[in-house]
Formats: structure tokens, C-alpha cells, sequence
């Protein structure tokens, strides 16, 4: 879906009028709302290549790190093929010829530097990567790092990383963990394990991990929404960091997938964001993953959608298609799972008869700001606060956006869309 989401998004940006697409531009420069995350860094390989703002990490990446076609992957199960994946993935290979590490690490990182001490003490950073896992017996060891930019680099390459980073993914096979490294150390100033949450991940499937900057000190770990056990942590040391990932196996050769490298930024702490690949799971998301004996601290909560909607809303792509073969306006409802403001909307359009019947004249599609796909989208056209309606006429010329109230009827919010 992210490809053809990219092509949908973009044909539309070119119908809309030099006005619209002005204002949309005016409206980047507007403050997060509180309820979403802005999409600050995003590799998503969709193009068929490496990024151009890269930093690779070990050696023989040229050989060892591609980005390839996702349906190339022949020997991989349907699950491989997942619609967040999209049509590329990077392929990286474990080849631990020697037991130096720039022979058996291989990574990159990508895009802007992040100056965490300037979160509030509310706001939080999302450093997120997805991986492949095939099986139980096979998990790579792959770990999304937020670190600080490497020294001493050349061509924009290091051989091994020589800098301090925080590192969490998948280690011996056995184990998730998270180790924050500094220069100079021979072993990490932090370890920590949680073996029971990785013998939960559903396989075969991707999974989104995350490092989870919370405020400026704290740090908390995700696998789909689950925390591990031994999150949240404290650690004030590292400000200024990007996001990276790396694959560091001295031991057996074999080939790992990732794909969707991210940072998300909110100055007001929401929910987390829903995992896209949350299905599978046998423990629910949140507070929840947490072992027991984990400590005292509360997990984050993640985003929830209590109200179901009628099924004429459809995907955004096939909004798009539909309204093109039925001539009809388009409807975008851009929201974030887990606000009161959006739950009111809910309900609204799943009993309200005037909004059912409104829905119905238009294809209709959702739009979740939270998701990488959807905050792209909701940035593309200056979408800030949710909910918000953006109807477009049937020839794409004009257009209407409405920001729903706290008080707003459904009468208030049809009335300020028409006459589209």
C-alpha cells in the first residue's frame, strides 16, 4: 500500500489548485497537535534505493546491503509480504568471515540529528525500525539503535561504530535486550534482557521495534506496542542522536530483512501509536507485555479504536480509484485512535443518519496521522489537529477542510464543508 499510497497522494497534490497546494505549505509551519506525531525521518526504500542521506556501517556493505524488489524474496511466506512493507525491503547479509567488527557488523543510519534535550518533559521520540522474523529458531540479530552521528567518517561510511548509541532488538537468539555503548569501553555501560516478551513475537511476521525517548531522560523500549520488562529506563547523557539500525552477528551467516527506519516526534506524549503489525499477538499491547516483576513504573498506553465505522469508508487508495470511476467527491477523515475529541466524531458517524447519508454521497476514506503512511499524508496537506474532514470536488479543483470542534454538531461540521 505505501507505494501506490505515494502515487495516489502525489496525483492528487497535482490536481489540487496553486492555492491549495500554497496553503498546505503556509500550514507546515504549525505546531504539532497533541494528539499526533510528526514524521520527522523516514526510510522507507520505496524508491528501489538506499536513501541519499545515509551513513553506512560496516564492511563490505556494498555486497552485503541492498535494497530489493519485496516480491524478489521467493523463499518467504505470504507474511513476508505485508501491505506496510510495501514493494522494497533492505536486504542485509550476515557474513562473519572474521571476528572483527567490521566484519560482522553491518548497518545504517539515516537522516536528520535530533536534540533530545529539547523535548519537553512530556514529549516523546519514537527511534523505530521493522524486521523480518521467519521463525523461533531463526531470529536475526537485528537492533534498532538511537545513536549519536559518527566521527571520523569517510564517504559518509565507518567501518564499526566508534560513537555512544542506545541499542534494542534481538540478541543469541534468545533474548531481546537493550545496551547503551560509549567510546572507549570494551563492554557496554548497560545491558538489559527480557527473554520471555521475545518468545511471545508471532511468527513469521514483521515487527516494529521502537526506543522510545521520554522526555529528556527517560528511556522505554517496544516491540508492537509490548514493553519489555526491564523499561522504562533513565538516562539523560546522549542529546543529540539519529536513528540507525544494525545488524551485528559474529557467529553464522544467513540474511535479515528491515524495512520503514523512522523517527516520530510529539511535544505532548499521546498514545503510541498501534503497531501495523499488531495481529498474532496473544498478550494485549501496552501495560499489559509487562512481565510481572518488571518495576512500578506504568507502561505507555497505545492507540485504541472503540468505535467501529461503517464499511463504505475505504482505504485511501481506493477512495481515490473509486472516486475517479464514479465521479464523485472525496472524503478524507483525518484522525488519531485514542482522542476523546475523535471517539465524539466516531460516534457521530457511526449513528448520526445525516452523517451516515453524507458519507455515502462521497468515496470515503480514513486517514490515521499516527501511522507513517498516514502522517505523511496528513503533512502533505497541512493536517496538524484532529479530527479534521477534507472533501475535494469531483474534477480535484477546490476543496474544503474543516477542523472539528470540541462542540461541534454534525450539522456545524457538514455545514462548514458545503456546498462540496
Amino acid at each position: 500500500m505505501k507505494a501506490s499510497s505515494r502515487v495516489w497522494t502525489l496525483r492528487l497534490v497535482e490536481k489540487l489548485s496553486g492555492r491549495a497546494v500554497a496553503i498546505a505549505a503556509m500550514a507546515l509551519a504549525v505546531s504539532t497537535a497533541s494528539a499526533q506525531y510528526e514524521v520527522r525521518e523516514w526510510a522507507n526504500f520505496e524508491d528501489g534505493k538506499l536513501p541519499e542521506n545515509l551513513i553506512t556501517i560496516g564492511g563490505g556493505w556494498q555486497q552485503r546491503m541492498q535494497v530489493i524488489p519485496t516480491e524478489s524474496a521467493t523463499t518467504q511466506p505470504q507474511e513476508f509480504r505485508n501491505p506496510e512493507v510495501g514493494t522494497h525491503v533492505l536486504r542485509l547479509e550476515a557474513a562473519p568471515k572474521r571476528t572483527d567488527a567490521k566484519s560482522w557488523q553491518l548497518g545504517l543510519a539515516v537522516g536528520e540529528v535530533l536534540d533530545r534535550s529539547k523535548l519537553s518533559p512530556n514529549g516523546r521520540a519514537l527511534f523505530q525500525a521493522d524486521f523480518y522474523v521467519e521463525s523461533k529458531e531463526a531470529f536475526p540479530s537485528l537492533a534498532v539503535m538511537a545513536m549519536e552521528p559518527p566521527k571520523n567518517m569517510v564517504n559518509n561510511h565507518v567501518d564499526s561504530i566508534q560513537g555512544s548509541f542506545y541499542r534494542f532488538g534481538i540478541t543469541k537468539g534468545d533474548r531481546l535486550y537493550f545496551s547503551q555503548v560509549t567510546p572507549g569501553g570494551d563492554t557496554a555501560k548497560r545491558f538489559e534482557q527480557d527473554r520471555e516478551l521475545l518468545q511471545q513475537i508471532p511468527v513469521p511476521g514483521w515487527h516494529r521495534f521502537a526506543i522510545v525517548c521520554e522526555g529528556p531522560e527517560i528511556i522505554r523500549c517496544f516491540v508492537d506496542g509490548r514493553e519489555a520488562s526491564f523499561s522504562p529506563l533513565k538516562d539523560p547523557s546522549m542529546s543529540s542522536i539519529m536513528v540507525g539500525l544494525l545488524l551485528a552477528e559474529p557467529d553464522k551467516a544467513y540474511v535479515a530483512y528491515a524495512d520503514n527506519l523512522s523517527i516520530q516526534v510529539s511535544d505532548e506524549a499521546p498514545a503510541l501509536p498501534a503497531s501495523p503489525f499488531d495481529a498474532g499477538w496473544s498478550m494485549a499491547a501496552g501495560s499489559s507485555s509487562k512481565a510481572a516483576s518488571a518495576g512500578a513504573s506504568t507502561a505507555v498506553p497505545t492507540a485504541q479504536v472503540t468505535t467501529q465505522l461503517a464499511a463504505e469508508w475505504l482505504p485511501p487508495v481506493q477512495a481515490w480509484n473509486k472516486a475517479q470511476q464514479d465521479k464523485k467527491g472525496m472524503l478524507l477523515y483525518f484522525y488519531a485512535p485514542g482522542v476523546e475529541r475523535v471517539e465524539k466524531v466516531n460516534q457521530m458517524l457511526a449513528t448520526d443518519a445525516a452523517a451516515k447519508e453524507y458519507v455515502a454521497k462521497h468515496s470515503a476514506a480514513r486517514v490515521d496521522v499516527n501511522q507513517l503512511e498516514g502522517g505523511s499524508i496528513a503533512k502533505k496537506y497541512g493536517i496538524f489537529k484532529v479530527p479534521t474532514f477534507l472533501v475535494i470536488s469531483p474534477d480535484a479543483q477546490q476543496y474544503k477542510k474543516v477542523t472539528v470542534g470540541p462542540n461541534d454538531t454534525w450539522q456545524q461540521i457538514e455545514a462548514q464543508l458545503a456546498p462540496l
